[in-house]
């Protein structure tokens, strides 16, 4: 396969990852990556990110436990009043009702304030007088204007902008009361209100339709309804700001209705703010809009309200900009002050930080059950009752003991005027209304005791009679007698009750103080069988009031998520498609797997543990990660289609020459069959069959290409288990090469290996032709280390991977120096230098081999040093300083050691050639430029 189309080939890869780069920057743009980006963003919040907390917030949750000890929702308004005052006594710094009180309650029958005993003491009078009707509204309505710091909250529906306008129906029953009409009736009323500021409401109702105003019915209470809705909204447009304000510049959502409070808590509490959740599309909360336009005002978020007095900056001084919102000069969480923005998204929201300790939401904030405050107002009801219970048991003590004695009677309630005369007592001193109050009590409680005593010795003396006939009135008192019991017969008792429900007060409150004291309160719902529960990206159901406290635990800290702009997306999912592609289309297939995969979890650690958990800002996590998915699998499939038949023809050519795993390496590389060459430093080895050409004439052309295939088989086996590159076969003889293509950086090594067991099996063949009758094969063998320059060579049509070179030549002549020397495997000493220690060799000089004119040193490789004898290893040393005497022109030395080497081993030819020219030299004369070196004239 040639190099241009290689390059080809990443060009059309390269242009698939540009394709759907572009693809995918299309598609983030029409916003069809939108849902996956969400639930990306969702899974940075699971993955741990969280905005932590202000310390500034605590909830009072209306919980479980809350509705099955109290009772069910909806409370009459006079607890939510006792809430708010056992905060303001606790000193909460805000108090934030998350309740919704559209509609007025009714009057009811209050509780009696003498507990369990109000119908057992015969005071039917103090029922009458005491058991008021409570209205509740007015109740809470109060507690708040006391506390001065509460804001509550009034909901808003959505202007549905697919809706036209509402338009005047016509004035029929039916038609005020379904459609459009109460809208109608709502836009009538509030345009009423504007013109006629104190109209009543019957005036109202006669204006919109006047049978409203005479009869009673769904009509009537239409028009009431929306003149109560229409007054609250006018009190909490303090809380609102002006179309030409500055926040009003905005284009903020709009309403087309507000659920207000009724008008009696609007007007007493210290602000009002909107509660409105509109989920993303697929469900979950993940942003709000801090503003929203209703009829020409601009009305702040429940939790913006809150931040804003909580920050100090009025309302009418907060502005709004392209992209965010900027309270000027607020308190910053350092404690300085400083313009505080908040950053909003495309639709004007702002997105919500959530502060996410756990997996739960009740692990967020500190939460208080709302029972932990009622217990507290229960207490004190109950420390109530009992002083009322000792006040009316007394009272009706004394009235039985002294029936018959009117003087005591009237003494006693002389004592009682006293201390229920006021007015009288207001005309006396500071001191003289004390001794007089003080003298009455002591008159009172002198009376009381003693008609406790009088009655003690009556239950006794009735009791002692149960057995004998007793009246109706004297078991009717005996009855009274025992049921009341502990009040009348164990005052102190019931004091030391009252004694300890103070301490266990003063306890409670000291306990609470420090949670609650200066906080911002969230009073709202949590519990489970409530419907207001959100899917949010922190918790799979969080209860609405949570939501509203980490709106407002955003703006408190600062740690706002601000969205990344279009064009910073843009460039993030363009530079993930090229770094993709460029990985994709540059590596092999199983390393872009990793370096994808690696590239993928670079970009979601980095997206996700800086840009948003550090950083807080929310960039495309999931576009460019399906981008890189998909940009890896189109180009692999590509490559695998286009490459597939390319690889097949690289394996084939490859096969006949080098070992399956080097052709495995190599084909995943093709250029490296280019029609190129690269050089590097390599071992060549040739080997050639001594004396063959007899033996095939004497065999036959069939006998001897079956011999012939045979041994080629066998010593081709040798060399591919050294991962060989077989260059080619030349009749009985081969050429091979080590480190190339593939990297070796022991090739000579590899290729000493290689000769030594070809010599091996090639022994156990001739051992098998030895059984067949066949002719006996020696091989010879040369090995030369060093640059040449290897690929393919030949033309576009027949291609022949080779190496050539000097080092080639060097070792073709000295597998045919083998034969001058009787040598079978001859190595040059540049690989020699490779070789040693691991290898036993045997130094034979230098030589000048045919066609070259420098001589070079070479060794006969003998064997592994780790299996070569002792004799052999000193038999090669000594042969070695033989010949190094020699090149040192010490003839007569030289001489008498290869004498002596040659008693060892007479056959030795190598030998035989050094006595020889030691001989030729002492005989001289010897050249001035005399030389070491063997000139060979034979390949």
């Amino acid at each position: 396969m040639s190099t241009s189309s290689g390059r080809k080939n990443r060009r059309i890869a390269f242009s698939i990852g540009l394709l759907i780069t572009g693809l995918t920057v299309l598609a983030y743009s029409l916003g069809l990556l939108d849902r996956l980006e969400r639930q990306a963003y969702d899974a940075q919040f699971m993955a741990g990110a969280s905005a932590g907390d202000s310390g500034q917030i605590i909830h009072i949750d209306i919980d479980d436990g809350s509705l099955e000890e109290i009772g069910r929702w909806p409370w009459p308004r006079a607890k939510i009043a006792d809430v708010v005052d056992v905060l303001s006594e606790l000193d909460a710094g805000s108090i934030v009702l998350d309740i919704i009180m559209p509609e007025p309650q009714e009057p009811r029958l209050a509780d009696s304030p003498y507990g369990k005993h109000y119908d057992l003491i015969g005071a039917e009078r103090f029922l009458v007088e005491q058991r008021q009707f409570v209205e509740d509204d007015r109740v809470l309505s109060d507690a708040i204007r006391r506390s001065g710091r509460v804001f509550v909250s009034m909901h808003f529906e959505p202007e549905d902008p697919s809706h036209p306008a509402t338009r005047a129906p016509d004035q029929t029953p039916a038609n005020l009361l379904t459609g459009e009409g109460p809208a109608y009736v709502r836009r009538r009323v509030a345009e009423f209100l504007r013109e006629q500021p104190n109209a009543r409401p019957a005036e109202v109702a006669h204006a919109i339709y006047e049978q409203a105003a005479t009869e009673a019915g769904p009509y009537q209470d239409l028009i009431f309804n929306c003149y109560r809705q229409c007054v609250a909204l006018r009190a909490m447009e303090r809380c609102s700001v002006g179309a030409s304000s500055p926040m009003g510049g905005a284009d903020w959502s709009r309403a087309a209705n507000a659920v207000a409070p009724i008008p009696a808590i609007a007007e007493a509490a210290a602000g009002t703010g909107f509660v409105y959740f509109k989920p993303d599309p697929d469900g979950t909360m993940r942003a709000i809009p801090p503003m929203m336009q209703y009829e020409g005002r601009v009305y702040p978020q429940l939790a913006l309200l809150v931040a804003s007095r909580q920050l100090d900056v009025p309302l009418d001084r907060v502005r709004a900009e392209p992209h965010r919102i900027v309270l000027p000069q607020a308190k910053l969480p350092d404690g300085g002050r400083g313009d505080l923005l908040i950053p909003l998204d495309d639709q004007n929201r702002m997105l919500i930080n959530w502060d996410r300790p756990t997996a739960a939401w009740h692990e967020a904030f500190k939460h208080l059950s709302v029972r932990g405050l009622l217990a507290i107002v229960r207490n004190r009801q109950l420390i109530q009752e009992k002083q009322n219970q000792l006040t009316v048991v007394g009272e009706e003590a004394v009235r039985r003991a002294f029936a018959q004695s009117s003087a005591e009677l009237t003494g006693y309630a002389k004592a009682a005027k006293v201390l229920r005369d006021r007015a009288g007592l207001a005309a006396l001193s500071k001191d003289q209304r004390d001794a007089a109050e003080a003298l009455a009590k002591a008159q009172m409680v002198a009376y009381e005791d003693s008609a406790r005593e009088i009655l003690k010795l009556q239950h006794a003396a009735l009791r002692a009679a149960q057995g004998s006939e007793l009246t109706a009135d004297q078991r009717a008192t005996l009855q009274w007698l025992e049921d009341v019991g502990e009040p009348l017969f164990e005052p102190s008792q019931v004091q030391t009750e009252i004694s300890n429900l103070r301490r266990t007060i003063a306890i409670d409150l000291d306990s609470l103080r420090p949670f609650v004291r200066d906080k911002i309160c969230f009073v709202g719902s949590t519990a489970t069988g409530a419907s207001d529960f959100v899917l949010t990206p922190a918790f799979p159901q969080c209860p609405g009031v949570v939501v509203h406290s980490n709106i407002l635990n955003t703006i408190l800290t600062g740690q706002f998520i601000q969205p990344a702009p279009a064009w910073l997306n843009v460039l993030a999912i363009v530079l993930c498609g090229l770094l993709a592609t460029a990985i994709t289309a540059g590596v092999g297939p199983r390393l872009s797997v990793v370096l994808v995969l690696a590239t993928m979890a670079a970009v979601a650690a980095f997206n996700m543990l800086v840009l948003f958990a550090q950083w807080r800002l929310w960039m495309v996590l999931a576009g460019p990660l399906l981008l890189v998915v998909m940009a890896w699998g189109f180009i692999v499939l590509y490559r695998w289609l286009t490459e597939a038949r390319q690889r097949r023809w690289v394996m084939s050519a490859l096969a006949s020459y080098t070992s399956p795993a080097v052709a495995n390496r190599i084909s995943e590389h093709p250029d490296l069959l280019a029609l190129k060459g690269e050089e590097r430093v390599i071992t060549c080895m040739f080997t050639d069959l001594k004396g063959f050409t007899p033996i095939s004439e004497r065999l036959g052309p069939e006998r001897t290409v079956a011999l012939l295939n045979r041994y080629l088989d066998r010593m081709s086996e040798v060399l591919l288990r050294y991962e060989a590159t077989i260059s080619k076969f030349m009749g009985d003889g081969i050429f091979a090469f080590f480190g190339a293509p593939d990297v070796r950086i022991d090739h000579a090594r590899r290729s000493a290996g290689a000769a030594l067991d070809c010599r091996e099996e090639l022994r156990q063949f001739c051992r098998e032709l030895d059984t067949e009758g066949a002719p006996q094969l020696a091989m010879r063998i040369g090995i030369a280390t060093g640059p040449a320059i290897f690929g393919n060579c030949g033309s576009s049509r027949k291609l022949d991977y080779t190496a050539i070179g000097d080092t080639v030549n060097l070792a073709s002549r000295l597998e045919g120096a083998n034969k001058f020397f009787g040598t079978w495997i001859m190595v040059s000493g540049a690989a020699a230098d490779e070789l040693d220690p691991e290898f036993l060799l045997r130094p034979l000089g230098r030589i000048v081999v045919v066609g070259k004119g420098e001589a070079v040193p070479v060794f006969e490789l003998v064997d592994r040093m780790s299996e070569s004898a002792d004799a052999d290893r000193c038999w090669a040393d000594g042969f070695g300083a033989a010949v190094r005497l020699y090149s040192q022109r010490q003839f007569d030395a030289a001489l008498a050691a290869f004498e002596t080497l040659r008693t060892d081993r007479p056959t030795d030819k190598p030998t035989a050639i050094y006595i020889d020219r030691c001989r030729a030299a002492i005989a001289g004369p010897v050249a001035a430029d005399w030389s070491d070196a063997i000139v060979l004239t034979e390949k």
